[in-house]
Parts: C-alpha cells; sequence; structure tokens
C-alpha cells in the first residue's frame, strides 16, 4: 500500500510539475470580457501529456490483484484509486476544454449565443420559465453580451414571420410536447428536462423568431446570475435601494420584486434590468483566474443553474465531459426523475417542496447478474403558499380560468426504466399510462395543490435491472432545478440469501438492507453491492447450488 502511494505521489507530482512549468496564472485572468488563447494554447500539450500520465497511473492501480489483500490495505487502494479516478477526470476535462475553447470563443471566426435568463419560481423542467433573452458574441477571445430582451419578442418573431415553424428535435419531444405548441410559444420550449434537447430545438426555433444562425445555447437562472456575482462582486440597480449581491438575487428576482412593484412592466423592466447588470459585469469586470472561475461555475452547472449547449457536436461533447450540458442519458441501472411544469401562469413554484421516498426490493437472479425490482414510489407536493400573506395576483393568481388563487397547478411527470404497475393520487386510483422519454417509461398528469395543503401521488414500479458481474445496483437521482430542494429517502431490501456487503452513497442498516436520506441538489448516484449471504438456508443451496 505504501509504495503504491508512493508511485501515484510520484506521477501526480510529475503532473503538477508539467502543468506549472508554462502556466503564468495572470496571463490566463479573465478580465474585460477577454480570454488570451494563446495562453491557453500554450497549456494545451501540458494538460494534454498530464491527463495521459495520471490515466497510465490509475490503470496500474486498477490492475493490482486484491482478491489477498488485507482489508485495510484493500480498502486504502481503493481510496487511491478513486482519488487517481477523480483527479485524471479533472485533468481529461481540462486538457479538453483547452482543445476545444479557442474555436468557442472565436478564433476561427466569430461565434454568436443565445443567452436565455429561466425564473424557477414559474416551473420548467429544465428549472423555470424563459423571461429574457440575449445574444452573446465571441471574437477571438473577446466576448460581449447585448441588450437583454423579454421572450415575447421571440414569441411576436415567429408571427411576424407568418410561418409553420419547424425544429430540430426528437420523435420523443414531439410525441409528449408539440400539444403544448413550443414553436410558437418559447416559454414551453423546456418543459422536456433534458437540456441537450430543448437546446436543439432552441437553436432551430430562433432564425425562425427574428434571429439568426447561432452556435449554442447558454441557459442561467438567478442562482446562475448568483455565481456570477460571487466572481465579480455586487451591482447596483435602480431603484433598488440596497446592493444587489450573490447572497439576495436570488430572492429579490424570485420574491421580493413582485412585493416592490405591482406594475408588470415595472417589475419585468427591472428584473430585466438586474440581469443585464449582471452579465454586463462578467463581461467587462475581472472574473479572476480559470480555477476560481471552474469552481464557482462548475458548482453551478452541477446544480443546473448553468447549461450549455453547443451545435456542433465535438463541442457538445465537451459540454457534456464537464457536466454543463444538463443532459440526462438513460438510467445504466434503475433510476427516478419528478419534474413539475407550472401551469397555473403563476410564481407559486417558489413555494413548492417535494418529498419522494423510494423503497425498491431487488430479487437477484441465480448468477446475481440481474435482478428483479419491485419499488414503491411516494411523491408529495406540498404547496407552501400563505394566503394572507398579501401577495400580488402575479405570484398567486389567478391568472388561469381553471386555477383558483393560490393554487399550484402543474403537469407533474414521473420517470423511471421499470414499467408503472399502479397508480393513486391522495389514495385515489389513476388512470395509468405512460409514454417514453429518454429512455425512460414517464407518466404524467395535470394536478391541483391549492394553498397550505398537499397531494400524495404513490407508484408501484417493476421490471429487471441489470448488476453486471460484480453484483452492483446503480440508481441514479434525476434533478430539477427547484427553488426548495427535493427531500429524498431511499430504502433498498435484498432478500435472504443475499446480503449487502457495500455501498455508495447510502448507509448499510442490516445485513439486507441500505437507505439515505438527502436535499437533493444536484443529480446523485447511490450504489448498492450485493452478495450471497454465508447462512442461506439449505432449501436455497438445494436450489441454487454452491
Amino acid at each position: 500500500d505504501t509504495r503504491v502511494r508512493e508511485l501515484a505521489g510520484v506521477d501526480l507530482a510529475r503532473a503538477g510539475e508539467r502543468l506549472t512549468k508554462p502556466v503564468d496564472p495572470e496571463r490566463l485572468r479573465v478580465r474585460g470580457g477577454q480570454v488570451s488563447l494563446e495562453e491557453v494554447r500554450k497549456i494545451t500539450p501540458s494538460l494534454s501529456e498530464a491527463a495521459t500520465l495520471l490515466a497510465d497511473t490509475r490503470e496500474r492501480v486498477d490492475g493490482i490483484e486484491t482478491d489477498y489483500l488485507l482489508p485495510p490495505v484493500r480498502d486504502a487502494l481503493d481510496e487511491v484509486g478513486r482519488e487517481l479516478s477523480r483527479t485524471e477526470i479533472d485533468a481529461r476535462r481540462g486538457a479538453e476544454a483547452a482543445v476545444r475553447l479557442p474555436a468557442i470563443l472565436g478564433d476561427d471566426g466569430p461565434r454568436r449565443y443565445l443567452l436565455v435568463v429561466q425564473n424557477n419560481a414559474e416551473a420548467r423542467a429544465t428549472g423555470g420559465i424563459v423571461l429574457f433573452w440575449g445574444v452573446i458574441n465571441a471574437n477571438n477571445g473577446d466576448i460581449d453580451v447585448e441588450e437583454l430582451e423579454p421572450v415575447r419578442r421571440l414569441n411576436e418573431g415567429i408571427q411576424d414571420c407568418r410561418c409553420d415553424p419547424q425544429v430540430i428535435t426528437t420523435e420523443d419531444y414531439l410525441r409528449r410536447y408539440s400539444r403544448h405548441d413550443p414553436t410558437h410559444t418559447w416559454q414551453n420550449t423546456n418543459l422536456s428536462p433534458d437540456f441537450p434537447t430543448v437546446g436543439q430545438v432552441m437553436a432551430s426555433l430562433f432564425p425562425q423568431s427574428g434571429g439568426f444562425p447561432i452556435d449554442g445555447i447558454v441557459r442561467t437562472d438567478p442562482y446562475g446570475l448568483a455565481a456570477l456575482l460571487r466572481l465579480t462582486g455586487s451591482v447596483e440597480v435602480e431603484p433598488w435601494e440596497v446592493p444587489i449581491t450573490a447572497d439576495n438575487v436570488v430572492q429579490i428576482l424570485l420574491e421580493e420584486s413582485y412585493r416592490a412593484f405591482a406594475n408588470e412592466n415595472q417589475r419585468e423592466n427591472f428584473n430585466e434590468a438586474v440581469a443585464q447588470a449582471v452579465v454586463d459585469l462578467a463581461s467587462e469586470g475581472d472574473l479572476g483566474q480559470p480555477g476560481r472561475i471552474a469552481e464557482v461555475l462548475g458548482e453551478a452547472a452541477r446544480q443546473g443553474h448553468l447549461a450549455l449547449y453547443f451545435t456542433r457536436p465535438e463541442e457538445q461533447a465537451l459540454a457534456r465531459l464537464l457536466d454543463a450540458d444538463a443532459g440526462y442519458t438513460p438510467p445504466r441501472n434503475d433510476g427516478i426523475l419528478v419534474t413539475t411544469n407550472n401551469a397555473g401562469q403563476n410564481k407559486l413554484d417558489y413555494y413548492l417542496g417535494r418529498r419522494l421516498e423510494y423503497d425498491v426490493a431487488l430479487d437477484p437472479s441465480k448468477d446475481g447478474e440481474t435482478a428483479m425490482a419491485t419499488g414503491h414510489l411516494h411523491v408529495t407536493l406540498q404547496n407552501n403558499v400563505d394566503l394572507e400573506a398579501d401577495l400580488p395576483i402575479a405570484v398567486v393568481g389567478p391568472n388561469n380560468p381553471q386555477v383558483e388563487a393560490g393554487e399550484n397547478y402543474s403537469i407533474t411527470s414521473v420517470y423511471s426504466p421499470l414499467a408503472f404497475k399502479a397508480a393513486t393520487a391522495n389514495q385515489l386510483p389513476l388512470e395509468l399510462s405512460t409514454e417514453p422519454e429518454l429512455g425512460r417509461n414517464v407518466f404524467s398528469e395535470f394536478f391541483n395543490v391549492p394553498a397550505k395543503s398537499a397531494l400524495d401521488l404513490d407508484f408501484a414500479v417493476e421490471g429487471l435491472v441489470p448488476l453486471g458481474p460484480d453484483h452492483w445496483y446503480r440508481l441514479d437521482l434525476g434533478h430539477q432545478p427547484t427553488v426548495i430542494p427535493d427531500h429524498i429517502t431511499v430504502k433498498v431490501t435484498v432478500p435472504p440469501g443475499w446480503r449487502i456487503a457495500e455501498t455508495r452513497g447510502l448507509k448499510i442498516t442490516g445485513s439486507s438492507t441500505a437507505a439515505v436520506e438527502l436535499d437533493l441538489t444536484e443529480p446523485e448516484t447511490l450504489r448498492v453491492r450485493l452478495e450471497r449471504s454465508a447462512d442461506r438456508n439449505l432449501w436455497d443451496r438445494l436450489r441454487e447450488g454452491p
């Protein structure tokens, strides 16, 4: 173990040395909307060499036979391997970013990107409804953001073209969302939780909305603006009396501005001015060195508050590698995703809490490489708005004839790779119909949740999941960027003759159970490794063999 750590440490030191020699951190600072592409090109070979060195080291560590090692040594070796894997991934991301960044920033010709700003208080599956948009120009490392405009301008552009807008997208998207007319209503383009799909729709629709061909999309929301403010410092926007900072911008944009400006136009103009001031400062001020930028914006991207879509496949692959694409690939094993799309034209999702409880029983096959998963998912939608708080109509409504004041009216969708067997709402049976999307089965329905009340949904799911030769069960927890993070409880159970030997993200609560309770602020993956139990009963041994 000591020797392995020494070898890994030497390789890490060598990788660090190769990185630091050609780097002048001050030359890599992002100031005044400028990125030194010359410095990026200078460091690219060293980043690639470091990534290759770390990959070779990880392969050597992974190749060490551990079956006959003592548990403390094996555990330490596993930790070294995980640390090397994380470091290798970071190095690979840095190397690929350095290769692609010059072209993205206009090294081989000007680039234009669409910036969309969402409002999470009126939920959409990607986070919130699109309120504003603007154009980002990139030319030879210089970045400029044009003035933001309200999203209705794009809808007006579609009307002015007097055409039948066509979008490039998937069959799943057309089947599930055409009924909501996203090709004429930009506010409905992001009903799908998969931003690569949504980005493709937006990029193909923008030229038909009075725009022009674009090279990609940058999506953000008030939390993404807060991340930018952590890099730049505060802004002042009239008539707000205090500086707008990373700590207060979310509350100002999603709650306080609705109380301060009863007039809708005044509120829209103020919110637009805040977003404009933040992006202007980010494009004109000093964002600092790349490491700090990556740390702050990387966290916002993992949490879904900042996302990138590129029209060129190799650049979109970079967004995916950086965990900045906000995409949903089909689950490798099992998975849960719950989304709510506001249909009440109000801002009540600021007050919506969601609790998820997933209990899944695994019944492994004889060889342990597959298991029948039988799950029960309980979803609680809690509308916490107080109608006595004198909130404006823009927040509580009614703005839709089907909805009373304070009612949270939404399209609630539940995604699972397993088959839905039964569903209830407040213990009353629901008609069960599902559609495919993103490699999952999706149950969707409109639900009303009155003020200060809750809706309880229950789903029975079942299906065969792969465990592989190592007998690992994997559960992917999808994440919608909501104002109040989802509170999730997961419990995994295995039958007699099997035990839970190891977990990632859960705690073993008994030989046959593992569980976790968490607030979900970003996508998570939970893992459980199954092992045959030494105390299998006689019938199991006779039925299954040694």
